[in-house]
């Protein structure tokens, strides 16, 4: 863990968290610099599983759902077209996904 955190002050940005690549990066500069005990954070890695569970990796974002896709066009309209104030277009958002 001492070796991640020594690899993150120089290679990701302050309060940026790290992602999947990024743990990538790590284990290939570990591989490069010829340690004796190289781990190999691969999708089932205890370390890497960990890491996601606490937040401090950031998964990839999944694309949205088409229901998504569907009330954000619905939600740019209401505001665009028909000129709805933030408060009506958030009722008629939370009616259209069922919250």
């Amino acid at each position: 863990m001492g070796q991640l955190g020594r690899w993150m002050e120089s290679n990701v940005g302050e309060g940026e968290p790290l992602t999947l690549a990024d743990l990538d990066s790590f284990a290939e500069w570990l591989r490069c610099r010829s340690a004796h005990r190289v781990p190999r954070l691969r999708g089932n890695d205890p370390l890497r599983s960990y890491l996601v569970e606490v937040g401090a990796v950031r998964l990839p974002a999944s694309p949205p759902s088409e229901v998504e896709v569907l009330i954000d066009g619905f939600r740019r309209w209401l505001i665009n077209e028909r000129g709805l104030a933030e408060g009506t277009v958030l009722r008629y958002e939370n009616t259209a996904d069922g919250s």
